[in-house]
């Protein structure tokens, strides 16, 4: 059963509200379903109710003029870094077996905080995710003394495995405001293996007229060529086994499912999020969501006994 755009619209509003983020009207009807009109219309009479907040073109909950003057700073900051993002991206496409480079979290969406990084979502060549994975961390290990602030590479898929297991309002946001920035056909590819968000959103995807193809260098293809045999299939295998155990000895305060979730550690995918993020953003989604439908059904059932 289709919500009300009221519903809808509040749902929107405390997703973002859990990053402190106001949304303008304009970038709501991007997420939904409706018209700007009809939007404009809706949030007039829920903030007649006082369950939201506006400035300007900006919407959000309580405390909106301090989270707006943070997201503005915020946003200029995230401008400022195109050029690092477009630079790692090329980089990034030059170790072996990348085949497609996106950006993810907060840059995604135009945004840098104060403790912000740029996250890549990278996809490789199937059978060499953990090849690819190894030399992308031994690289920034060596040469960037583990900083990942500017190259933070936690998450890959292989290109014959993109639908994203978990399917949720995190994933789906996430998915649709992913920032392509090498490989277009792949950016295609993984829409079309991601159907199921257009129960969250009904089209939302970033575009980029700047996508450029994965780099192809020298050393990149005789890399690929040495490893293209069983050598660099044991070698992706152990390189897998070897961070799994790792990583189960490091974050053995998760349980098994958050592991499974926050740590994926399989042939065709890598996750690493071990402070699992997505768990908190869903749960605190949940928890403004329900004071914000409370309210609204409650000032609903006054105006109806009126």
């Amino acid at each position: 059963m289709k919500e009300s755009p009221e519903r809808e619209i509040l749902k929107l509003i405390a997703y973002f509200d859990v990053f402190n983020y106001p949304l303008k009207i304009e970038e709501m009807s991007r997420f939904l379903s409706l018209s700007e009109e009809e939007i404009l219309d809706c949030i007039n009479h829920l903030n007649q109710l006082d369950l939201i907040s506006i400035n300007g073109q900006f919407v959000g909950t309580s405390d909106l003029d301090n989270k707006l003057s943070k997201r503005l700073i915020g946003n200029e900051k995230a401008e400022k870094l195109w050029f690092k993002a477009e630079k790692n991206a090329r980089l990034i496409s030059k170790f072996p077996f990348v085949r497609g480079v996106l950006i993810s979290g907060s840059f995604s969406k135009g945004f840098i905080g104060e403790d912000g990084d740029l996250d890549f979502f990278i996809i490789t060549k199937p059978g060499r995710l953990w090849v690819a994975r190894t030399s992308l961390i031994l690289y920034k290990k060596l040469f960037l003394f583990n900083s990942h602030k500017y190259f933070c590479v936690n998450y890959f898929v292989d290109e014959d495995h993109l639908e994203v297991e978990e399917k949720n309002i995190f994933t789906a946001t996430e998915l649709v405001t992913l920032l392509p920035m090498i490989n277009l056909e792949l950016h295609q590819n993984l829409i079309k293996n991601n159907k199921w968000v257009n129960e969250y959103y009904p089209s939302l995807f970033h575009d980029n007229e700047n996508i450029e193809k994965a780099q192809n260098s020298r050393l990149k293809r005789f890399t690929e060529k040495a490893m293209s045999g069983k050598i660099g299939e044991k070698l992706d295998q152990y390189f897998m086994r070897m961070t799994l155990k790792r990583w189960q000895k490091k974050f053995s305060f998760l349980s098994d499912e958050d592991f499974e979730v926050a740590m994926k550690t399989t042939t065709n995918v890598s996750k690493h999020h071990p402070n699992n993020f997505q768990r908190k953003v869903l749960d605190r989604h949940q928890e403004i969501l329900k004071k914000l439908i409370d309210q609204y059904e409650a000032s609903a059932h006054v105006k109806t006994a009126v």
